[in-house]
Order: structure tokens, then sequence, then C-alpha cells
């Protein structure tokens, strides 16, 4: 197919009808195309305390990233520039080894990011549509949100030749580093898009893109017959990933009730209550399974409490939404940037107590305790214990990088380690408030949005519109007199009213709604979490 007959994402309107949740934050539209290519980065010295946020409020804000005004003069006058690093962020891929235990990982391919005398130095991804992250072999690593200014009343212009707002961590051994930074492109490519946003509330409600160099208005029945000769994506992927052929054809982890099924309601905070959720899940199951291996140890008693607390708790959702300043709290934001908070400052972790007592329902209980806000104080000094994640990631590798395979690459992370974080168009769960299969039909699919902006790559899938974060525990399967209807098993964040006690079933193996496309795992790090019980078990005894 040809170029021009996959790039249809201009002059349209995408009005999206209130709902609860959404998952964009910073009015920003920039494809993997629009970033790879050769970028210098001038870095700060290094910075401490409330330095480390950049010049970010708390949680991070259109106002004040652009007040910066030219960021690279902002980190100069305040902390110097220390050096200057040139990167090429290519779109070729490379695979890396996993430490962690999951060897189906090793075949998740990453983009390369190369040196100046071409040698692979590093990865990078895209982060949806917002900024990209490098990772380098040294254990530099650099996380930018991409420029953008206002031409207009709630208009903003993006422009992939400048970072916004940057910041640096470097890991030596043990030892962790912050710092500062503003990137700038070698070779300057147009402005590409323009974002029109509705900031008189919490959500955002429309988004208008203008791909500068295409004028073909999106059709609909050219958009299904891309997805249906793609297999739901935008792209055709020359090379495939794993196939579903050696995992069971149904299979779900628990719903563990014991963490609170909230309704985030007005707050934009669902990419939040998802990703702490599945990292709590995925604590237990670790933790269950290190138990059950007989290859505890001399951990084994504080692996016991570790469980018994998590079974009893809930992460502090507010804390999170308040306190990360990578992502816009209740203005939306991304479960890959909580995983990178999770491992770099961790989550606080609430004990429950009596007070649940006195309320005379779940809801009124879930309802007065847990109503989703963005305005907590973050002091640091919470006297609930703090969970760390040991690492963080798309699945598949980098953004993007699914191989057209999505469904084979979920389920494989899903069974060996447990829930994952999936971004979908929220606006198609209006009205569907069933106990059945969601389905993604012929005029569903007509509505989808979305392009192709790498013709032709082995990995790269496509830019799928996601408004809505959501939590996928498990699968399964619908057999009838005359069909299979395969579905996946979702948790959502608007309450046990919705759904099938806050939780629904959507139709597998078509990317509906994008739900395959860009997957995000936590994993827990049971070694911080059991000395924090250890620390905690000695406190308590003295």
């Amino acid at each position: 197919m040809e170029r021009t007959s996959l790039f249809l994402l201009i002059n349209v309107v995408l009005f999206i009808v209130p709902y609860r949740g959404v998952y964009a934050d910073l009015p920003i539209h920039a494809l993997v195309s629009d970033i790879a290519g050769k970028w210098t980065f001038s870095i700060s010295y290094n910075v401490y305390g409330a330095d480390i946020a950049c010049g970010s409020d708390t949680p991070n804000s259109i106002g004040r990233v652009l007040s910066f005004g030219d960021y690279k003069t902002f980190i100069e006058k305040q902390h110097g520039i220390s050096r200057q690093v040139t990167l090429d962020l290519t779109l070729e891929t490379v695979k890396l080894p996993h430490d962690y235990d999951a060897k189906h990982r090793n075949d998740w391919v990453y983009l390369a990011v190369k040196s100046d005398n071409e040698r692979v130095i590093g990865t990078w991804t895209a982060i949806y549509d917002q900024g990209f992250y490098i990772t380098l072999d040294d254990g530099l690593e650099i996380f930018s949100y991409v420029s953008f200014s206002p031409v207009g009343e709630h208009k903003y212009l993006t422009n992939p030749n400048q970072t916004q707002i940057g910041w640096v961590t470097r890991r030596e051994g043990g030892n962790i580093t912050h710092a500062c930074a503003s990137g700038s492109r070698v070779h300057k490519k147009e402005s590409v898009a323009t974002v029109n946003v509705d900031e008189s509330t919490s959500t955002k409600y429309g988004k208008t893109i203008q791909r500068t160099s295409d004028v073909s208005r999106l059709d609909g029945n050219l958009v299904l017959k891309t997805l249906k000769e793609n297999g739901g994506y935008f792209c055709r992927c020359t090379s495939k990933g794993p196939s579903t052929h050696d995992l069971p054809r149904a299979f779900s982890w628990d719903r563990y009730e014991n963490i609170p099924l909230v309704n985030q309601k007005r707050c934009g905070g669902c990419y939040t209550i998802s990703a702490l959720y599945t990292l709590q899940v995925r604590f237990i199951i670790q933790v269950s399974k290190l138990l059950k291996s007989g290859k505890a140890g001399h951990r084994e008693h504080a692996l016991k409490q570790l469980l018994a607390d998590l079974k009893r708790g809930y992460f502090d959702i507010n804390d999170a939404l308040s306190c990360i300043y990578l992502n816009q709290g209740c203005h939306g934001g991304y479960p890959y940037l909580v995983g990178k908070h999770a491992k770099e400052y961790g989550l606080h972790f609430v004990q429950v107590d009596g007070d649940y007592t006195r309320y005379e329902s779940e809801k009124d209980r879930l309802e007065t305790i847990f109503r989703i806000v963005d305005n907590q104080t973050c002091d640091n000094v919470n006297s609930n214990k703090l969970f760390y994640a040991h690492s963080y990631g798309y699945v598949g590798g980098s953004y993007q990088c699914t191989k057209c395979s999505g469904e084979a690459l979920m389920m494989q992370e899903i069974y060996e380690n447990g829930p994952i974080v999936v971004g979908i168009d929220g606006s198609f769960l209006n009205g569907r408030h069933t106990t059945g299969i969601i389905d993604f039909t012929d005029e569903d699919a007509k509505k989808r949005f979305g392009l192709c902006d790498v013709d032709g790559h082995p990995a790269l899938s496509g830019w799928e519109y996601t408004t809505h974060a959501v939590a996928v525990i498990g699968w399964g399967e619908e057999v009838s007199e005359h069909s299979v209807k395969k579905y996946w098993i979702i948790r959502n964040s608007w309450g046990k009213d919705w759904g099938d006690g806050g939780f629904f079933k959507l139709v597998r193996g078509e990317n509906a709604f994008g739900v395959e496309s860009e997957g995000v795992f936590i994993d827990p790090d049971l070694d911080r979490a059991t000395d924090a019980v250890t620390d905690a078990s000695i406190r308590h005894h003295k």
C-alpha cells in the first residue's frame, strides 16, 4: 500500500465526549519518525534535592513547562552546562539480554542509539507521541518531552527539533546521580502538528492533529481496509513476533479484590491507577512463587510478612498522582513514567487499619477514602512503606515494536509475570456497560485514528490514538456451536458499578481500540521490599 494512503491523519478533529479517563497529557504530537535522527544534548552539572525535578512543578503542568522559554538557557543559568553529547536515534533494531527471569523478553527488539562512529551504544523509545527515553550502555538515561508552543487559544505547535524539558539519570553501580538536559536536533525538520486542547476541565476532550506533509482526509473505508489487511494495525510489519500456540487457551490471574477498585471520576489518573494495580499484583505473584519454590532461604520470614502486607494494603494512588513530576497528575500521564519513578524513588504503600469498618458499604468506603486527587503534599515524611520497581518498559521492546504481534507478546508477558497496563481509545467504552464481550465492529474500525509513519519496518506497528489506560489480567475464549470468540479480561478504573464489578471483556486478536499496541510492564523489586520489611521489624522490636 502506498505511503500516502497510510498517512491519513490530517485536519482531523477528534471530538471525544466526556468520559472518565485520560491517557494523554501535554499538547504534543510527535511520531517515532519525527523523533528519529541525530540529537545534541546539553547536560547540566549534577542536581540535588528539589532541583532533581529540573524546574518542573509536581505534578508537571503545561503552564510551568511553557514558563521556561528557552530551556537550555534556563538550565544553564540555574545549574550550568557540564557537557554535550551527540546521539543518533536510529530506526534500526537490536535485542537486549534481560536480567529478570523472563526468557521471552530476549526476543524483544529496541530502537538503537548510535555514536558518531556508528557504534551501537544504547537504545531509545518514544513515550507515545509526547517524548522519548534514551538508555545508554554506560548507565546514562535521558527522558525529554518534545517541544511545543502556543499558536492560539488552546492551540499548540509541536516542534520536533527541540526538547521542552529533560531529566538525566546516571547509574554507576549502586549510585544514581541526577541532572537536567536540553536536546536539539542536528538536522532540522519542519514543525509537524498542532494540538487543540480544551483546558477548561481536567479532561482533554478534543485533539486537532494536522500533519503538514499530508493532505488527505481520513477515510473510514480505507482505515477499515488497512486494519483488516494488517491484522488490526496501521503498519504492515515485515517480520512477525511469537505465536500463541504454546500458551493456554484461557488463563487469568486473580482479581485481587483486596486492592481497591476505585472510581477515578473527573481525574484523568487511569494510567496511575492501572500501573499501581499491576505492580501490586506482580509483587504478590512473585513473592508467592518464591515462597512455593523453596528458595526463599533466610528471607522466608520477611517474604511471608511482605505477602501478608501486600494482601491487606494498597499503593497510595493520590500520592503517586500528586508527587510524580514526570506526569501531569489528574491531567494525564503514562504508566511507563510511573515505572521510572517507582524504580528510582519508590511508591508509598498504605497498610489497612480499622477505619474501614465504619462505612456501611464497600461503595461508601471507596468513595470516602479513595477520592482521587493530585494535590496532596509531597513532603516525603510519610510513615508508610516504600516499595520499588526492579524494571519497567513496553511489552515487545521500544514503543510500537510489537512486530504486529501484540496479542502473543501480551499473553506471554501476562502468563510469565502478571498483569500489564495497556492503552485503548476509551471513548469506545461509552455506553458499553456490559458483562459480555465488547466487540470491535467494522463501524468501530472505520472510526479508529492512527497512522503508519515508518513503512516496511520489521517491528514498528504504527501510531494508535489512545486515551485511557487499563490493566489486562488474562484472557479466555467463548465457544459457541459455530465459532470461537477470543477475549481479554480487563480491569477498569470506573468503579465497581461499571461492567462486571469493574472488569470487562474485550475481543482479543484484533487490536481492538489499540489494546494490543502499547502494553507496559512494571516488575517488582523484591530485594528492596524485603529489606524494608526487615528494617521495619527491627525498629518495631527495639
